[in-house]
């Protein structure tokens, strides 16, 4: 899946070294090499020379902490994180939340002052590296909103909560990747720009997601590695036949049956045998909702107008499957979103909880053992 820009052109491809060897890299410590001192995997950007936290208040039980990753050898050989990600460069990088799934709206960003002002009307180019890991605990969900602000004056996060600046760049689709990719774009300087900061600024109700792999916390997150910003005469550079991103995409035939919609895991349900009895019912007024049901990639209710009355339906836990139960909307009735009820029983355990779908994105319960 591809990302685009927003009003800024937008580079993804990998550009030759030669053509950045002109300019110089307004980003100090852009590699997050340099630190105070060596952390046993994981340390907050106070441990960083040059960045900082946008946070600065930390006056809350829960606010912003971005990471300073670091994978080292220790003297038994073995490596700190090793299994989760691997520097670009180096020994370290910065690591950040771009969405958490248990606390609405919540946000990391890092933050730095360039060596020097950019000068108004004059053209640079914006690169960093970014990955999200291999599968780790720090994260497993793909999404949009990944951006980069540039501002003249330092911006500041009260707790963690979006910061609310239109970022120059940012992700307008899914992303996932397990390996590093390059993302650069260009852009004229309208201001004095002397501050650049780095995560999603987009809230959560104008986020895609994208579920790759499962935890029991799961979370958006961005390995970060080689920020630059450099000054460039002004012409773009060629992009090479094969683009960077190269996202995990569903299998095609799944892709077909949902019309390319995001799946959005909005609920779990434990389940105690084999069995779990399904039943679906209009929680609103009924308006016109009409959906289907999808599980494990076969459709298991087609087209059904959803009622007052209970429709009830059985479904089988497969040990080898995702046991992802997708509601998918064919029309919203007269008062969107397609919001459905469902009661969920395994055994003596029972749920009733609300799936909400759109013309965008499915709703989703996965049940899980």
């Amino acid at each position: 899946m591809f990302f685009k820009m927003k009003k800024i052109f937008l580079i993804l491809s990998f550009i030759a070294s030669a053509f950045l060897a002109n300019g110089q890299n307004l980003v100090e410590n852009n590699g997050f090499e340099e630190f105070l001192e060596e952390s046993n995997g994981q340390s907050y950007m106070s441990n960083v020379k040059h960045w900082y936290n946008a946070n600065q208040y930390e006056n809350t039980a829960l606010f912003g902490t971005p990471d300073h990753m670091y994978s080292a050898k220790r003297e038994d050989g073995a490596r700190r994180n090793f299994k989760y990600f691997q520097p670009y460069k180096g020994k370290a990088t910065a690591g950040l939340i771009t969405y958490m799934q248990r606390v609405r709206d919540y946000r990391e960003y890092i933050s730095i002052k360039l060596t020097e002002s950019l000068k108004i009307g004059n053209t640079y180019e914006v690169s960093m590296y970014v990955t999200n890991g291999n599968h780790s605990a720090f994260g497993n969900i793909g999404t949009n909103g990944l951006g980069v602000l540039l501002t003249d004056v330092p911006v500041k996060q009260k707790a963690y909560e979006p910061i609310y600046e239109q970022p120059q760049y940012f992700f307008e689709d899914v992303f996932y990747s397990t390996d590093w990719q390059k993302v650069t774009f260009t852009i004229k300087a309208d201001k004095s720009y002397r501050y650049l900061t780095i995560g999603n600024f987009l809230k959560d109700y104008n986020l895609k997601k994208r579920y790759y792999n499962f935890d029991v916390d799961p979370q958006s997150y961005f390995f970060i590695d080689e920020v630059s910003v450099i000054e460039t005469d002004g012409k773009d550079p060629e992009p090479e036949e094969e683009p960077i991103v190269q996202t995990e995409e569903p299998p095609a035939e799944e892709e077909s049956m949902l019309e390319g919609r995001d799946v959005n895991i909005q609920n779990r349900f434990e389940i105690r045998g084999t069995e779990v009895l399904i039943k679906v019912w209009d929680k609103r007024e009924v308006d016109g909702d009409i959906i289907s049901l999808q599980f494990n990639g076969e459709w298991i209710l087609k087209e059904y107008s959803l009622k007052k009355g209970k429709k009830k339906i059985k479904i089988k836990y497969d040990p080898n499957g995702d046991n992802i139960l997708v509601f998918f909307a064919h029309s919203l009735g007269k008062e969107p979103p397609n919001t459905a009820a469902i009661s969920l029983q395994s055994g003596k355990h029972k749920r009733v909880m609300s799936i909400r779908s759109d013309l965008k994105y499915c709703g989703a319960i996965q049940l899980v053992k």
